[in-house]
Parts: C-alpha cells; structure tokens; sequence
C-alpha cells in the first residue's frame, strides 16, 4: 500500500484516476468536489501507479520510497504500427555468438526495462541473477552436463525425450549445445510457492528479449539450461539462485556473429471469432 496524496493546487478535477483505477480507490470528496483516496480502500493498492500516470498535471504522488522510475514525465515515442511491426517480426533467436563481454551497464538498462513488464497483481515477483564473469557461463554449462549424465542411465523421460545423449555427445567434441559459447546467461527467478510467478517471469524475459536488439544484442532462450538449474542444486547455486527459489528461465545474450538478411516465413496465424 503507497501513501498516495493530491495536490489540490495542481488537480483539474478532470477524475481520470476515479476511472482508470482499477480498484476504485479513489472517490469525489463531497466537502471539497476534489478527488480523494478512500482510506479504507487504500489497503487495496498495488502500487500499480496508473494513477499518477494518467494525471495531466502530475497531481499525483505515491510517496513509497520503495519504487523507482524513469526522471520526471518522459512522453512517449512516435512509434508507428508498421514501425512497431517491423521490429517485432526481425525478432531472431541467435545461437552464433561474437566471445566479448557486453557491458554491464547495457544488460542493466535491460533489466530496467523489465521492471515495467506487467505481472498479476503488479506483484512485480522476479529477481534476476547474471552469469557475467568469464568462464561462467561455461561452468553452468558444464555442471548442466553433470547433471544429464546423471539422468541417461536412469532413462529417466526428461533423459529419453529431450535425448540428453546426443547433447552430451556433441558436448564431448567440443561444442555447447546449451549456451551456445555465450559470453552471457540472464536468469529470472522468484519464490518457488508463487505460482504466478512462471508466467510473470516468461513475460519480464519476453520483454527483455524484444528490447535486447535494439542494443545490438542477440538473445536466445536457454530451455536445457533452465530445466537443469531447477533439477540439480550444484547448478542453481552456481548460478545464484537462493533455495527457496526457482528458475522462471533463461537466456543466452551476446553480440551476434552474424546479421540476419532477411524474415522467415511463418504459420498463417489460426483466430477463432467468438
């Protein structure tokens, strides 16, 4: 719960927050005609911040020391729905990666932009852990290799139906069909009991991807690596996730080694009208 106030001397009375709350905290003072927060409501809030979003005249203050946000009232960018389009459809998943290191401060800013993906409840659950050091991503995927080997004999259904023995084969000439030789891995992760978590950690790490070409970076989604990390303890540790958490996901990142020329064809999407 924040300690929202409005500054009167600011507000039009324009009630753009009564209608955009989505759990009617606000409410027209009767001795004033100013919009007002229901305290009793108020236990409600999520801090979801729409309020002081929606106001025209930024009357609106959460007064919770715990949140962040960009400096003052940035407006939004022109983008256009082709604009947009095209940038999501060049979307590729990049398995070729150049070895040096991104910068710290790069894969920061992505994580900034994470901060305002959408999570039930505005909960805002995932933590993230990065596999940054050099040889790190390397001992993940080695303690991942550990871990399957372990699994084949025990013919175990993860072992025979995602066929660990031929990712340990190529993993003994050399190759990394887990990390792809990243120079970087991005876990998310949160409490293990939240099971809302899964699907709000998918949606930070969607939005990372999507934001990361716009860095010239490349992202692929580790899905070996994940359901390993959450399997063996070693490898979780290794990768700093606390016990009573679990992995949401992963994805390599790096500069790519190569540019992709063009689009690929996809599936007509199949809409059902209701």
């Amino acid at each position: 719960m924040s300690q929202k106030t409005i500054d009167q001397s600011r507000c039009t009375r324009c009630n753009r927050c009564i209608e955009i709350c989505p759990l009617e905290i606000f409410e027209i003072d009767p001795l004033t005609s100013f919009p007002a927060v229901s305290r009793p409501k108020d236990k409600r809030c999520t801090a979801c911040g729409h309020c002081a979003a929606i106001c025209p005249q930024n009357a609106i203050d959460l007064q919770d020391d715990s949140l962040q946000g960009p400096p003052g009232r940035e407006a939004e960018p022109a983008l256009s729905p082709d604009q947009v389009a095209a940038y999501f459809v060049r979307r590729r998943s990049t398995r070729r990666f150049r070895p040096e290191p991104v910068e710290k401060g790069t894969l920061e800013k992505l994580l900034d932009i994470a901060r305002y993906a959408p999570s039930g409840v505005n909960r805002q659950p995932v933590s993230w852990s990065i596999a940054y050091s050099p040889g790190a991503v390397g001992k993940l995927a080695a303690l991942s290799v550990d871990w399957m080997r372990s699994q084949i004999p025990l013919k175990t259904p993860l072992s025979l139906g995602l066929r660990f023995d031929i990712l340990l084969e190529a993993w003994e000439k050399g190759k990394d069909p887990l990390c792809r030789h990243a120079p970087h891995c991005i876990f998310a992760h949160a409490h293990k009991e939240d099971r809302m978590a899964v699907t709000d950690g998918t949606v930070a790490l969607a939005q990372v991807e999507l934001a990361a070409a716009a860095f010239g970076l490349g992202v692929c989604w580790a899905g070996y690596l994940n359901i390993a990390t959450n399997s063996y303890q070693p490898l979780k540790a290794a990768a700093g996730i606390p016990d009573d958490n679990a992995c949401l996901g992963v994805l390599m990142i790096g500069r790519p080694q190569y540019a992709f020329a063009g689009i690929p064809k996809r599936k007509a999407a199949r809409v059902g009208w209701v």
